[in-house]
């Protein structure tokens, strides 16, 4: 752009100026607050008491974790005493049903000495199934 393109240029926006100006000197728009109020309620506007924030829904406490119980089972050890070992150790509840159980699967004579990593709780056929199989030292 030329130096003369650039004169002209800075001249026409230097009279939009001039003449916005006075247009709103000599037709002031006096908008009573109400009015001005609606037309911003129109464009979106709100104030903050009207806004509302829902209330976060309770965070659930995680679940404890759960710890595996390390049973260590000697070598010949019957089920009656596996058993009541599993009971101390929080694993079963019962030696009772646990040598019931074993019986019951014929594996009461065929238990593994080792160490063994279990849940408390954990279901009495995985218990025995684990110590058929062996745990290692």
């Amino acid at each position: 752009m030329s130096a003369e393109g650039r004169a002209s240029l800075i001249l026409g926006l230097g009279l939009g100026l001039i003449l916005a100006g006075l247009t709103l000197t000599v037709f002031p728009q006096d908008l009573p607050a109400a009015e001005v109020e609606t037309r911003a309620r129109a464009l979106g506007m709100v104030y903050p008491s009207e806004v509302k924030v829902p209330e976060a829904p309770p965070v659930a406490a995680p679940p404890p974790e759960v710890k595996q119980v390390v049973v260590v089972i000697p070598t010949r050890m019957p089920a009656d005493i596996i058993g009541q070992v599993l009971e101390k150790g929080g694993v079963i509840t019962s030696a009772k049903d646990f040598v019931d159980k074993a019986v019951e699967m014929k594996a009461d004579m065929d238990l593994k000495a080792g160490v063994y990593h279990f849940l408390p709780g954990e279901k009495l056929e995985v218990i025995i199934a684990a110590l058929l199989k062996g745990g290692g030292w």
